[in-house]
């Protein structure tokens, strides 16, 4: 037989009449009566011709294992959706009462496993199907303080929505908390935080005037993140701000979303409209970088991208690509632009598959000075699934050439036919574009050469 001393039991001192209950204090109490949980506080039910309520309550600190409490394996490494989801089933069972009135509630800490959330103060009203919550706050792991107002509404579809700022002066412990491991990206951010206007429910996080900040970087605009059972999840954004790394940006969103790679982001249907003045993604840096585009399928649709500075040059391309992650097909167009192209030329030569053709192209990199080309690019479409035509000038050359081709692999092409044509009236400009050391001597003008593969 359970031992009935230890059931919740509340003592104080009271006044009643025909309308209303006083409780000047009470002291409440539940679990081991040799070492119970105290709650202490005030309160008033007023049911007279205005009806009213006041409750407030400061409690000790909440063992929830003293309680039975089944918390092993649930404090690290849950998903905001899941995360979310309990705590709306959890809330929904706390009855609102049926009047206008106030509560007020204050907790030290709450210890689950080996989770401990301090400071944990609630001022609410109830609302109807849900509370008005006007402060909600607490210390989270990672030296992380959340704070929250607005509408929690818990009948039929249970949501919030209201005011959310969360700040973190430990990153790391945070993640560690919410997904069970840290990043490298996190590991290394002294602060990080975020507040906005939000709409959210179990299937749907809507964040209206988002700020976000991680270490120096402060981005700004909105976010939209959408899972329903059986569906493709869908997110979109719009973010601008002074600095944006890419693994950074991904590892703090899945903090939210419960996903944070790459692969995460392709298994989504994402429109996105980016504006950094600094950008870094996959170990490569931009400044000034403006974007838009869309993602779905396993393709990329609308793009459109204008960098004022990659490696020395300014780049700008749009178009579309369908099975990024089989065969692509699809065309953009792009044009580089660039007064001294020696970076770029160097980043190719490091980055694309190793050809003597690009590492002399690095090294005749001078020779091509004040380039201004464009780029069309076709794949997946007739005879070749690449073919691409390169049209301009570059320090004074006339530039032509087209590639039709099985793969990007230039040692082990499977195949591919190569024109090109260079014209320049300085010859010894042409000759050392073309891979041969000179100097600037007076020689024939109006130099050509065509190359054909």
């Amino acid at each position: 037989q359970a031992d009935k001393s230890a059931a919740p039991r509340v003592a104080g001192a009271f006044e009643l009449s025909n309308d209303r209950l006083r409780v000047d204090k009470y002291e409440f109490k539940m679990g081991d009566p040799a070492d119970p949980y105290i709650v202490t506080g005030e309160g008033t039910i007023d049911a007279g011709r205005n009806p009213s309520f006041l409750l407030t309550a400061t409690g000790q600190q909440i063992d929830m294992s003293r309680f039975g409490a089944n918390v092993e394996g649930q404090s690290k490494g849950v998903p905001l959706r899941d995360r979310l989801r309990a705590f709306l089933t959890l809330a929904s069972d706390i009855p609102v009462p049926p009047m206008p009135g106030r509560a007020t509630i204050s907790l030290p800490a709450l210890l689950a496993e080996d989770t401990v959330i301090h400071d944990i103060k609630l001022d609410v009203q109830p609302a109807g199907d849900g509370w008005q919550i006007d402060r909600a706050e607490a210390q989270l792991p990672g030296r992380t303080t959340l704070s929250a107002k607005g509408k929690l509404t818990l009948a039929g579809d249970q949501s919030f929505a209201g005011d959310l700022l969360l700040a973190s002066n430990q990153p790391s412990g945070f993640a560690e908390w919410v997904t069970g491991k840290v990043p490298d990206s996190v590991r290394k951010l002294k602060t990080a935080g975020f507040s906005a206007t939000v709409s959210i429910t179990p299937d749907l996080q809507r964040f209206e005037n988002l700020e976000i900040a991680f270490g120096p970087a402060v981005l700004k605009g909105r976010l939209e993140h959408a899972v329903k059972d059986g569906e493709t999840p869908t997110l979109s954004t719009e973010l601008a701000g002074n600095q944006f790394d890419l693994d950074t940006v991904m590892a703090l969103g899945g903090l939210l979303t419960g996903e944070a790679s790459i692969r995460s982001v392709f298994d989504h249907t994402l429109s996105a409209r980016l504006r950094f003045d600094s950008f870094s993604a996959f170990g490569l840096k931009a400044s000034d970088l403006d974007t838009s585009f869309a993602l779905a399928n396993g393709g990329i649709d609308a793009l459109r991208v204008s960098i004022g500075d990659f490696y020395g040059s300014a780049v700008s391309a749009e178009g579309r690509f369908a099975a990024l992650s089989e065969r692509a097909r699809g065309q953009a167009k792009i044009t580089v632009k660039s007064a001294d192209p020696t970076a770029l030329f160097a980043l190719a030569a490091e980055r694309l598959p190793s050809h003597p053709l690009l590492a002399r192209l690095a090294g005749s990199a001078r020779y091509y000075a004040d380039t201004d080309v464009a780029l069309a690019l076709k794949l997946g479409d007739g005879d070749w699934p690449i073919e691409a035509e390169l049209t301009g000038t570059s320090n004074g050359s006339q530039l032509s050439a087209k590639l039709a081709a099985q793969t990007l692999d230039l040692v082990d092409s499977g195949g591919l036919t190569f024109d090109a044509g260079l014209a320049n009236p300085a010859a010894w400009v042409l000759l050392g574009q073309a891979g041969l050391p000179t100097i600037p001597i007076d020689a024939d003008d109006d130099a050509g050469l065509t190359l054909h593969v």
